[in-house]
């Protein structure tokens, strides 16, 4: 997470503040979950050593739908997708086995990872699809 705030949350604050002509001590509000890692008092005490100007603002469990709205009502059709998509292809792979003890799925970690950029194009098709 230190890592994550130094190389990429910092510099994106510092280059929206330049953009916007603001003060390079403007506060910024960041918006976590509760994760132990996030509210842990280490972590907290580090960005407020480190980075005073960086509001931790925690979104409280639960409630994910209420502050980031865009989770259920974009990635929530899109994660839906993709499992119908994984559905789809693992269902065609046992159908195309000639009998129930020749099913052997490949779960490999490369053959998975493979499969993943057919799985969001098929995604993409069916959200785009008009009914």
């Amino acid at each position: 997470m230190k890592s994550f705030v130094t190389n990429i949350l910092v510099p994106y604050f510092s280059a929206k503040k330049g953009h916007l002509s603001l003060d390079p001590v403007q506060e910024c509000i960041w918006q976590l979950d509760i994760w132990s890692v996030h509210a842990s008092l280490e972590f907290w005490s580090w960005i407020f050593d480190n980075y005073p100007w960086i509001i931790l603002d925690y979104v409280p469990g639960g409630c994910t739908g209420l502050w980031q709205p865009c989770d259920v009502g974009v990635q929530c059709l899109l994660k839906l997708m993709v499992k119908q998509s994984q559905q789809t292809t693992i269902a065609r792979e046992i159908h195309s086995h000639a009998g129930p003890s020749d099913i052997s799925l490949d779960t490999r970690l490369g053959m998975l990872r493979n499969r993943v950029p057919a799985t969001l194009v098929d995604a993409y098709h069916l959200i785009n699809n008009p009914l």
